[in-house]
């Protein structure tokens, strides 16, 4: 126990610091920062969901943004966790079509901060009403009898 304690300390110590992407000649290129201040390319996380072969892109709403959305959230959350926001990552974060872009990890965690808030909303929401609906079903059949 304590040593998953410590490695999961240690993985947090060693998120990145701020990402950026860029058009080349030879396609795109993402990079995360690290605490050090090297920059290294962002790991697609082909393990969790192959949207994109081809790599990242951004601007519209395909497969590459995708990817993009997917390895980004996933640097930054549990795997499960960035499974379920990345395609709303992606709607909110990378439509914007620059060549260059950069997001610092404050402005990331921010926006995942808030998607992650408006899902437990929603399952609240959609729990408050399903046991609305239930009350309702029994006061109609106690009605009914």
């Amino acid at each position: 126990m304590r040593q998953a304690l410590v490695q999961h300390h240690d993985e947090q110590l060693s998120l990145p610091i701020a990402y950026r992407g860029r058009r080349t000649a030879n396609g795109t290129l993402v990079e995360a920062q690290q605490p050090s201040g090297l920059w290294n390319r962002l790991d697609p996380r082909f393990d969790l969901r192959r949207h994109s072969p081809a790599g990242f892109e951004w601007g519209y709403g395909g497969s590459g943004p995708a990817q993009l959305a997917l390895a980004l959230a996933a640097s930054r959350l549990p795997d499960q966790l960035a499974r379920t926001i990345y395609q709303r990552l992606k709607r909110v974060l990378l439509q914007d079509s620059r060549p260059l872009w950069h997001i610092d990890a404050g402005r990331l965690d921010r926006i995942l901060v808030r998607l992650v808030s408006d899902d437990i909303a929603h399952d609240l929401f959609r729990d408050a009403a399903d046991a609305a609906d239930a009350a309702d079903a029994a006061n109609i059949a106690d009605i009914a009898s």
